[in-house]
């Protein structure tokens, strides 16, 4: 038998006779990125149970690498069937090996070290327990989904996330046990349409509607809650939510392609469970691999980038981020080289282990810093008129409580408003908010993590959340239909408010009536009693923005010429101009843009954005996707401050490109340059009069020197 680099290899018994594959035949299956993951896994591990010591770290690290290249194949296989090249449960035993007959789980017990730089694992687990067949997993997804799927036809249909990773690690067994794991009791049932145009694809909502509806207990209800980004049913706890996607794929594949954290990239198609090789490596390993696309990835792009909380959800569900080798020699490689990637106000240390130190003993000074200022059990979200010289004593026992709000300062937002402010923007800024959430996994302090920077600070901040989210309301015992609409309501009516106060002082006269008939059409979010009300123009959604009236006509233009080609009938304008007040009134705002226009100025101009049953899908156009991106940044521009005169010209070059084409696909930087960029990126610093326990406050001490004596700032681990 002869091997090239292009071998493939689909079959594991007869690699060599005695059954351990030789190391050069490992190089030669690593070589080519179409094999199995089943067979390269297999053949990894048979060369550590051989060599364990001299092998391990190099095997370790070759898989991981393998990995990468196999899924740029998997992305570009468009010939091969969808489901070539994913892992399937019955793949386990040869990758993990455990084989053995009837039995009730798959053990996979974890390396005590991966090799690279590790953070978030210190809820890792040591070993796990996997289904250990797909009618094991079929009969545990069923009890763990409540049956609210039963009778569901899964035509077209994909169920992928959370709810399957939870089925998957549930196991039944006595020694087991067959209760959910604690991380996913909550998990809603996360579901993807697949195959299908935008009015096959509501009618499949319908179909889920009503299977939902009839195994429900008799009497019981539906509240049916529309955002841009989801459609979902909400019933009385603990039955599980619905959340229905609104992103047409082609595949099931790539659903999971698009998955930013690799243990997410697993999901149920009624018949089998289907897995990346990255979701499988991350099983094993208890590590998500690291990668830029974490950072600036996209919907539209390879794969989307992720989102601060996120990244600690998942930390907290045992899965911690791991940087491969190359990435950490990538940093000595661009420090000898003397790298020009670099700003003039990077850190230059090349080093993660230095600038992970220098977080951890930043987020020490800061901690005690509130603590001297007299904050306890009360998380500091906002500044207030908290006096120096006051301390409130707390009993021994209490920890102080932290946010992860309260380790910045609106110093860090960040003023480019096509890229919404995130912790994951610099590596030391993420090392800081992990220090925190690693003092609370100690026992130090009490960490209330839902409540982040970019909720009391950012652009998107008036009504707390970004445009993807539900309102965020308990889902427990007390969860109530009555309570929820009410804070749907409340959100809906803040988002008004928020805009009439934010932007009014950016608002010319002449068009505040405008203004004000534009600012009460905003709805973020809508419900309705069932599935028919929920897709009514009547609950579509309204987002006011602000634009000049040229792009207004050309968004209008090209939306409706990608929907008509897109097979839709009578596609509807998506932008409408508001002109409010008396007919003198608009003649005078219509005679003020023409004299605008004239002078060659910018004018914004009132535009409610509408998002109805068929431009709620992503997908079904790239431009569409594109330019409906483009009106998120203007939304969250008009949030900050009055749209400008040099945004608005930004916007219609960004809107021209992708109208013409000539903006094309986004462009991918090299990664390793990106990510030393990244590394090196320094936090902002904060040395303000007034901060968020007052004046004379600041994020930033005033000397390295200052440390904790009382055991909440000081940290013996460092």
């Amino acid at each position: 038998m002869s091997f090239t680099g292009s071998t493939q290899i689909s079959d594991t018994s007869s690699i060599t006779r005695d059954g351990r594959p030789p190391f050069d035949l490992r190089k030669l299956i690593l070589e080519c990125e179409t094999n199995s993951y089943t067979v390269v896994a297999a053949v990894t591990r048979l060369i550590l149970a051989r060599e364990p010591n001299n092998s391990a770290d190099a095997a370790a690290q070759d898989i991981d690498e393998w990995i990468l290249q196999n899924e740029r194949w998997l992305r570009s296989s468009n010939g091969s069937r969808w489901s070539y090249g994913l892992v399937k449960i019955h793949d386990f035993p040869a990758i993990f090996g455990n084989s053995a007959e009837g039995c009730s789980a798959i053990t996979v017990t974890r390396p005590n070290f991966a090799m690279g730089y590790n953070i978030l694992d210190l809820r890792r687990a040591a070993q796990i327990y996997l289904q250990p067949s797909i009618a094991d997993f079929v009969m545990n997804f069923h009890r763990i989904t409540q049956g609210v799927l039963e009778g569901l036809e899964w035509n077209n249909l994909f169920v992928a996330g959370g709810i399957v990773l939870g089925t998957l690690l549930s196991p039944s067994g006595a020694a087991l046990g067959s209760e959910t794991p604690a991380e996913f009791t909550n998990s809603d049932i996360d579901l993807y349409i697949h195959g299908l145009g935008p009015e096959a694809a509501c009618r499949k909502i319908q179909e889920i509607y009503d299977v939902v509806q009839s195994n429900l207990p008799r009497d019981t209800s539906i509240l049916v809650v529309r955002n841009s980004q989801t459609v979902t049913f909400f019933s009385k706890y603990p039955i599980r939510r619905i959340q229905i996607v609104l992103k047409l794929v082609d595949t099931p594949k790539d659903v999971l392609l698009n998955f930013d954290l690799d243990i997410c990239a697993v999901g149920f198609d009624g018949v089998e469970v289907y897995m990346l090789p990255r979701a499988v490596r991350a099983l094993e390993t208890g590590y998500n691999v690291f990668t830029m696309d974490l950072i600036d990835g996209h919907f539209l792009g390879d794969r989307r980038a992720s989102q601060q909380d996120r990244i600690f959800k998942y930390a907290n569900k045992g899965y911690g981020i791991r940087f491969l080798p190359s990435y950490v020699d990538a940093l000595r490689t661009y420090d000898s080289a003397g790298s020009s990637v670099l700003d003039p106000v990077a850190f230059r240390v090349h080093d993660l282990v230095t600038i992970s130190k220098m977080s951890r003993e930043w987020v020490s000074r800061l901690i005690d810093r509130y603590i001297r200022w007299g904050h306890t059990t009360r998380p500091t979200v906002v500044p207030g008129r908290v006096s120096r010289g006051t301390q409130e004593s707390s009993p021994p026992e209490d920890r102080p409580v932290f946010t992860h709000a309260m380790l910045e300062s609106r110093k860090q937002i960040n003023h480019d408003f096509w890229s919404p402010r995130s912790c994951l923007s610099a590596f030391a800024l993420l090392m800081r908010h992990v220090a925190l959430w690693e003092r609370n996994v100690k026992g130090h302090i009490r960490l209330q993590d839902d409540i982040w920077a970019a909720q009391v600070y950012s652009a998107i901040n008036a009504d707390g959340y970004s445009y993807y989210d539900n309102p965020k309301y308990p889902w427990d015992e007390n969860f109530t239909f009555e309570g929820f609409v009410a804070h749907i309501n409340a959100y809906n009516t803040g988002l008004v408010n928020a805009m009439l106060q934010d932007t009014a002082s950016g608002v010319t006269p002449t068009y505040r009536v405008s203004f004000d008939a534009l600012a009460k059409m905003g709805v973020r979010m809508t419900y309705a009693s069932n599935i028919c009300d929920i897709l009514d123009p009547s609950h579509n959604i309204v987002v006011p923005i602000f634009l000049p009236r040229e792009c207004v006509r050309l968004i209008n233009q090209t939306v409706r010429a990608a929907l008509s080609k897109a097979g839709v009938e009578n596609p509807q304008m998506p932008l409408r101009v508001i002109n409010g007040g008396t007919k003198d009134e608009r003649d005078g705002i219509e005679d003020i843009y023409k004299m605008a226009d004239a002078n060659g100025d910018r004018v914004a101009v009132p535009v409610a954005w509408t998002l109805d049953r068929i431009s709620m899908w992503q997908k079904i156009d790239r431009r569409i996707d594109e330019i409906f991106e483009l009106l998120w940044a203007s939304y969250r521009s008009l949030r900050r401050s009055f749209i400008s005169h040099d945004s608005c010209i930004h916007f219609e070059e960004r809107l021209l490109g992708i109208v013409d084409g000539s903006a094309g696909s986004r462009g991918r930087r090299d990664e390793y340059s990106a990510f030393v960029e990244w590394v090196n990126t320094t936090p902002l610093a904060d040395r303000g009069n007034y901060g968020a326990m007052g004046e004379g406050f600041s994020h930033d001490t005033d000397s390295d020197r200052e440390g904790s004596q009382d055991g909440f700032g000081s940290d013996t681990d460092i």
